[in-house]
């Protein structure tokens, strides 16, 4: 298992955080996903064989928020 740090900016409340961690959930190989609102932050662990950082990126991005892997 390999564990990543995202700062995400353009989350405005609970429900952002949550939908975050519900698309990232999904991805193959993730076996756990935490945001926080106000730390601005996204931690993800996940099987590299399954996955990449960049992949984590783009379904987060996809729902209008900006990364960058800390």
């Amino acid at each position: 298992m390999s564990k990543h740090a995202f700062a995400v900016s353009g989350m405005h409340c609970g429900s952002c955080a949550q939908l975050i961690d519900e698309t990232v959930a999904k991805l193959p190989g993730v076996t756990r996903s935490w945001t926080t609102v106000h730390g601005g932050r996204t931690e993800v662990e996940f099987d590299p064989a399954r996955l990449t950082t960049g992949d984590v990126a783009r379904a987060i991005e996809a729902h209008g928020y900006r990364t960058v892997l800390l």
